[in-house]
């Protein structure tokens, strides 16, 4: 995950040095490391902004949030797609998919709630895997690492290979009934935006269902091509140029806000139940 650098100004560390023994210097330096955070949480949040109706709704997560309130376990997220986050050419990068982005936001979210525990995103993928090939990997690979939240991306494959809508979004129906007699939440995300596949694969049908089907399960939705699509109308990426080092800063953009919007859909969806203490699935419920 980036860190952003919280290295004392020159000035402030000289006048430090100059300080008497016993002189309160550890506070200082925490009230100005604690300033610098917000400086970056802030900055953060103004560029990862969406316009209502596209951002994350929040949905009750039971599952996880008595995780995060019992204290004598692990807590455990998957993120089950085709590709942990931009694929192949990000990995060639090096430039940070979310998962790792994420787990870095909820351990300094929940810190309190988590206390020696540790919080672990991990990803399972299957790459350029279809809607019926990541529900297949649920029993073998997800299932055993108990998690109390999955992710579940939808890739591009199904539209890809021609399957028809109603048949992946039947797979992933499976799937999450799977999860749900597991006692597993689930998020979905749709796929990602590019004119490029656009032009030769419309996947306006595939997110169609999906939302259908998760509007009707009370799934919780992130729309990650929405998502997408916002930003580079608005210029804070560029997918239509081509050139490397402006595909280098939107997978960079992407990823990093992903993470955020993923952060706060997560913390929305266990926060009131932390409050009341309720952390019983409702029927009908997610998913």
């Amino acid at each position: 995950m980036k860190v952003e650098s919280l290295v004392l100004p020159f000035g402030l560390l000289l006048a430090a040095l100059a300080m008497p023994a016993g002189a309160p210097l550890a506070a200082s330096a925490t009230d100005q490391a604690a300033a610098v955070a917000d400086k970056v949480a802030r900055e953060r949040a103004r560029r990862c902004a969406l316009p209502v109706g596209i951002g994350p709704e929040a949905e009750p997560l039971p599952a996880l949030a008595k995780a995060l309130r019992t204290r004598s376990t692990p807590v455990t997220i998957v993120v089950l797609g085709p590709q942990a986050g931009g694929g192949a050419r990000q990995e060639a990068t090096g430039i940070i998919a979310y998962p790792p982005r994420l787990q870095g936001l909820l351990s300094s979210e929940w810190r309190e709630l988590l206390g020696e525990r540790k919080l672990v995103v991990e990803a399972i993928t299957r790459p350029r895997g279809a809607s019926r090939d990541l529900a297949a990997l649920i029993p073998s690979s997800v299932l055993p690492l108990k998690p109390a939240l999955v992710i579940w991306q939808i890739g591009r494959a199904d539209a890809r290979r021609s399957i028809p809508p109603a048949r992946a979004v039947a797979a992933i129906r499976d799937g999450a009934k799977l999860l749900r007699r597991n006692g597993i939440d689930l998020i979905l995300m749709d796929n990602r935006f590019h004119p490029e596949f656009e032009a030769l694969y419309r996947t306006d049908d595939y997110r169609q269902h999906l939302r259908w089907y998760a509007g009707s399960e009370s799934v919780p939705l992130l729309r990650r091509y929405q998502m997408m699509e916002y930003w580079a109308s608005a210029g804070h990426i560029d997918l239509e140029s081509g050139l490397v080092r402006a595909q280098r800063a939107a997978t960079e953009f992407v990823e990093d806000c992903l993470a955020w919007q993923a952060a706060r859909m997560l913390d929305d969806g266990v926060a009131p139940l932390l409050r009341t203490g309720n952390t019983q699935r409702q029927p009908g419920s997610n998913p």
